[in-house]
């Protein structure tokens, strides 16, 4: 099974007309035609396309989710299975993709449903504030999007999560024709080295919460995926819960495990498959089936140790112990990446549950830290930050202002994917 990713490198964003094109590394873009082409969801009253790039004193506020523009040249169907098009299989075929861009999509209505809602996800261009998020450093298109006051709940989580993929879908299409300026090239084909493989808990949580494989709301038991599977856009992210755990679509895209696992393929290890699991699954019955069902896969594909990591925190961490538990009950190694929460001063206990078989973790930091970020000059997505998190700070006036906040309101600021600079030590 081979997968090519082409790697059309990009050094800026310029809007004009005549788009989507790449001349000397610069992506031009005709925003009136790409607003057009979002307008087409009538659930959209508008959707306005803005550039952040790194170093402008610019924050971007209200984010969702943060896509990479790709496209499928060779094989079938697209870089989103599922979304754009039939959910086809991901893991075979050529994709081009813009490397260095994201595309981010922001919401300026908030909304709540079922006592689930929204939260603030900040991204900040210049300041101390860029070096906490991964989109701090990418050439960023921003997606503003607005709602047909006719547009539901479930209706609206839908629109903004398309509009994402489409914006990325439509952005990518100037790469299609291109020669790339590297060539990547997955198959993990055996090699009789140790197997080591993923296990990846995504967030499943009424509405606004969701993580998708091909499409679909993942329930029921674990299932596996090809490690090319992620790489080829089998994972979506619809999780607008706590903005620094999430492992938003980019992510799975670019996934810091399983590049760092396909580096060593070969060589110490062979990548011996992914698992994906439901995270916060809600009966104690069920967190038990999730478990061993896992455990049951992993021996079914021969694998020595696993890297398990989690789409959530609180309750999800449950999962994910229960998981390392049966895991090394029978003989299977783990490691765990996982964020804290400590307290703003660290003095907490940093997970809601452990167990004695986690003996192997990775922290990828504390969420409850503070930061403080500086004024900026323009700010994208919205005029205010949201307050719904009692659990943080809060924050009046204007969004471009100099404020603090805890890295909870920070985008990707502790993914538990490994993208992040963060970690937390013993004092």
């Amino acid at each position: 099974m081979r997968l090519e990713i082409g790697s059309i490198d990009v050094s800026d964003i310029v809007f004009d007309s005549g788009g989507p094109r790449v001349e000397r590394g610069v992506l031009h873009v005709d925003r009136t035609a790409l607003e057009r082409h979002l307008a087409e969801d009538a659930r959209l009253q508008r959707a306005t396309v803005d550039v952040a790039r790194p170093g402008e004193r610019v924050r971007i506020v209200h984010a969702l989710d943060a896509v990479e523009p790709r496209v499928r040249v060779e094989g079938r169907g697209s870089a989103f299975p599922g979304f754009i098009g039939p959910p086809e299989f991901a893991g075979r075929g050529r994709l081009h993709r813009l490397a260095n861009v994201a595309v981010i999509q922001t919401v300026e209505e908030f909304w709540v449903h079922d006592g689930l809602s929204i939260k603030e996800a900040i991204v900040d261009m210049s300041g101390p504030g860029a070096q906490y998020s991964p989109f701090g450093a990418t050439l960023n298109l921003v997606v503003s999007c607005s709602f047909a006051a006719d547009t539901g709940f479930r209706e609206r989580t839908d629109a903004s999560t398309r509009a994402a993929l489409r914006a990325a879908a439509w952005v990518a299409e100037a790469a299609r024709r291109l020669e790339p300026d590297r060539l990547d090239v997955y198959e993990f084909a055996t090699s009789g080295r140790p197997r080591i493989g993923f296990l990846c808990f995504l967030m499943t949580e009424g509405e606004v919460h969701r993580s998708y494989v091909y499409g679909a709301n993942i329930v029921g038991l674990p299932t596996i995926l090809h490690p090319n599977e992620l790489f080829g856009g089998a994972i979506v992210s619809g999780d607008y819960h706590t903005a620094c755990f999430r492992n938003v679509t980019y992510l799975q895209q670019n996934n810091p495990v399983l590049l760092a696992l396909a580096a060593r393929h070969g060589r110490d290890i062979d990548v011996g498959g992914v698992i994906v699991a439901r995270a916060l699954a809600p009966d104690p019955m069920d967190k038990q089936r999730i478990a061993r069902h896992a455990a049951t896969l992993a021996e079914m594909l021969d694998l020595r140790g696993l890297v398990l990591s989690q789409d959530s925190g609180g309750n999800a961490t449950v999962d994910l112990m229960g998981a390392c538990t049966e895991l090394e009950r029978r003989g299977i190694k783990t490691v765990i990446i996982a964020e804290e929460f400590g307290g703003a001063d660290g003095g907490d206990f940093g997970l809601v549950h452990t167990v004695p078989e986690a003996d192997a973790m990775v922290s990828t930091g504390n969420r409850d830290a503070l930061v403080s970020l500086p004024a900026m000059e323009r700010v994208i997505g919205g005029d205010r930050i949201l307050n719904p998190d009692l659990n943080d700070t809060i924050v009046d006036g204007p969004a471009s202002q100099a404020f603090e906040t805890s890295l909870r309101r920070v985008m990707c600021s502790t993914n538990q994917v490994g993208s992040a600079r963060l970690t937390t030590q013993p004092g």
